[in-house]
């Protein structure tokens, strides 16, 4: 028994559930006349929903936990043939799928930007030098802004320069919900960053609802005093929590 080693190990169960679901949304018609890629795609997705991480640590991954060998090169020109026809058309299975699970429209809509850095301190017309929330601002980034469902389903994305102001992002998410996504009525959702005067134009002019969030320093000291003035909520419990619901809104008050 003092001899025994472990040889190696192979974990089962990623490729055969969320394989079979990747495989339902039909990822791989995408990748037609291209069998080759569409399995590398496959493979490095069920890594990334294993652990995500880096193409190399993902094909070291394949290799040490699936006994999947996939060479880094191979990852590389799978990556080649991902054109903007492919990824428009990756988004909107995406965006059927994630409709399809609903037995109601979706109305609500989250939208917010990240940075992602390179290990590279050189530009090119996509990586540039910007506000880095990373803290890595002498390094290239790229602007990656993201619309989910409330359930935190992906609806779509969206890849900017990394020199962008993510508050000029919002006029493109915004024709997505009219025109690609055709919804009917939505709420959108969004963070103190795109609290511009001209984005709340467009958002009426379009007659879309929304949420967004505002930094109670910078507001007048009229709606200071309002927002923290308790007769303006309503309490509410839920899941042992007491939440303080507004019992007002700002196009009401305005």
């Amino acid at each position: 028994m003092s001899k025994m080693r472990e040889e190696s190990r192979i974990v089962t169960g990623i490729h055969e559930i969320y394989g079979s679901l990747y495989d339902e949304i039909g990822v791989c018609k995408v990748f037609k006349g291209c069998p080759v890629s569409a399995s590398v795609m496959k493979d490095i997705v069920m890594a990334r929903l294993s652990k995500p991480c880096s193409k190399r640590s993902s094909s070291e991954l394949l290799e040490r936990d699936f006994g999947i060998t996939i060479p880094l090169e191979k990852i590389y020109r799978m990556m080649d043939t991902l054109n903007a026809d492919k990824i428009n058309r990756l988004q909107d299975l995406c965006w059927h799928h994630s409709k399809g699970l609903f037995t109601e429209d979706v109305n609500v809509m989250f939208y917010d930007c990240t940075t992602l850095y390179f290990e590279s301190f050189t530009e090119d017309e996509l990586r540039r030098f910007g506000y880095s929330k990373d803290h890595k601002f002498n390094q290239g980034q790229v602007l990656l802004a993201l619309m989910v469902t409330k359930e935190g389903l992906p609806v779509g994305y969206d890849v900017f320069p990394g020199n962008m102001y993510e508050g000029d992002t919002f006029k493109q998410a915004i024709e997505k919900i009219k025109t690609r996504y055709r919804l009917k009525r939505a709420i959108i959702v969004a963070d103190s960053a795109l609290l511009s005067k001209p984005n709340i134009e467009l958002l009426e002019k379009e007659k879309l609802e929304y949420i967004l969030g505002a930094r109670l320093r910078t507001l007048s000291e009229k709606w200071q005093n309002r927002i923290l003035d308790n007769k303006n909520y309503d309490k509410k419990e839920k899941n042992g929590e007491t939440l303080r619901i507004a019992t007002y809104s700002y196009t009401q008050n305005r």
